[in-house]
């Protein structure tokens, strides 16, 4: 049986990523199959759909890519696929598991309320829909973003609410059906995917399932590098979130405090003394105040010393500064991974700018950390920020002002 295959905390089961390759694929006469992997059925995507990481179009991303490196070469060294160029495969052999074989899934369905806590759901509507919930189960529609692959009728989701007003699950139900292509929900012109939900357990929001607890209650699962829906909880994690969850919702039904051990999360750690200021032009600025040389000067040394300082902790740092996708250096450790923005200033003041994609991706990415280095060239202090607290103190102070030539006329 091929083995489970690893990378940055995630997890891919060669045997699901073949199947949905030979199905991808075009048939030959001699039962064999040609797999291109391009357009949406290339491989670095139907990894991203069965193990949840991050991709992006043009972009290589470190644990996807090393995903994608171990399956071509289980491909080969395994025998089931000769490679005939660099995205083209002759697939030899029938995958190892049939359509009506597919054990029962645990799929995490994301939602951000959103910097004022009333996207899709205000506090109070979600009071509504769990009372609602307790009397008959609730059919809806949620996003599962790109992933086309993996999800049939029978499977389970699990509702987890991301951002900056706490995290962990909140419903489950039954999935009714594989996904289907809809308008986006948030960019009106481009297309998601979408199940169906029959959602028959649901509890308050102060009784949330917190990541904390999930951290301890299933731990090999990384429930800090969730970046899209649709993610899935495999093997024995999947099975332990289930007990996990069951165990969690009945207490909430029988009117007990479902989580009387845990207080307060991390992110909620008191740190007044950070400012930020957001620049809503989109441009890199935040190195410093003096003129451009100073400022590239200070940002330099800034992202020198996070990388140094990150190293002699164990973490293997990347600089993806140039890939402008929200930070300036990832940085991973075993299973752990940290999505670094890095901010350099020439005086003590915990005080910068961050762009607008910076600042969605302290609201999206969990893994997302603003790290402030004060005094940057001459005696550099590291400020680690929480997403949380970057976004609270985050203040609007320049915008955009773009005139339409007819109001010329």
């Amino acid at each position: 049986m091929p083995p489970l295959l690893t990378s940055h905390g995630y997890e891919l089961d060669f045997d699901e990523v073949y199947f949905l390759m030979w199905h991808a694929a075009s048939g030959d006469e001699d039962g064999t199959r040609l797999y291109v992997s391009s357009g949406e059925e290339a491989l670095k995507w139907l990894i991203a759909e069965l193990a949840g990481t991050p991709a992006e179009s043009g972009v290589t991303l470190p644990a996807n890519d090393a995903l994608r490196s171990q399956v071509h070469e289980l491909l080969e060294a395994e025998g089931w696929a000769e490679r005939l160029g660099t995205r083209t495969f002759r697939l030899l052999r029938e995958p190892n598991i049939k359509e009506d074989e597919v054990a029962t899934k645990h799929v995490l369905l994301t939602w951000n309320p959103g910097r004022d806590n009333d996207a899709q759901y205000t506090p109070r509507q979600w009071d509504d829909f769990v009372a609602d919930v307790s009397r008959r189960p609730v059919e809806g529609r949620w996003s599962v973003g790109r992933r086309r692959h993996g999800i049939r009728e029978g499977d389970v989701a699990y509702l987890l609410r991301q951002g900056t007003h706490g995290t962990g699950v909140l419903a489950s139900g039954t999935i009714l059906g594989s996904p289907v292509p809809g308008e986006h929900w948030r960019d009106p012109g481009a297309v998601a995917q979408y199940v169906d939900v029959a959602w028959d357990r649901a509890v308050r929001m102060d009784d949330m399932l917190t990541t904390d607890v999930l951290e301890q209650e299933v731990p090999e699962f990384p429930w800090k590098q969730v970046y899209f829906s649709g993610r899935e909880v495999t093997g024995a994690s999947g099975d332990l979130l289930q007990q996990v969850w069951n165990r969690h919702s009945a207490r909430h039904e029988q009117g007990e405090d479902p989580t009387p051990e845990t207080g307060r999360s991390a992110s909620s750690i008191d740190e007044a003394e950070v400012t930020i200021t957001l620049d809503n032009r989109g441009r890199p600025v935040g190195a410093g105040f003096g003129s451009a040389e100073q400022n590239k000067r200070v940002e330099t040394a800034a992202v020198r010393h996070v990388e140094e300082a990150y190293e002699r902790e164990g973490w293997d740092v990347e600089d993806v500064s140039t890939q402008k996708i929200g930070w300036d250096l990832t940085a991973t450790r075993g299973s752990e991974i940290h999505h670094l923005e890095v901010k350099g200033v020439s005086g003590t003041l915990t005080q910068c700018f961050v762009t607008a994609n910076e600042l969605r991706a302290a609201e999206e990415d969990p893994a997302w950390r603003l790290v402030i280095v004060t005094s940057a060239l001459d005696a550099p202090t590291l400020h680690d920020v929480d997403p949380s607290v970057a976004i609270h103190y985050a203040t609007p102070t320049i915008f955009r002002v773009n005139i339409p030539a007819e109001e010329f006329d």
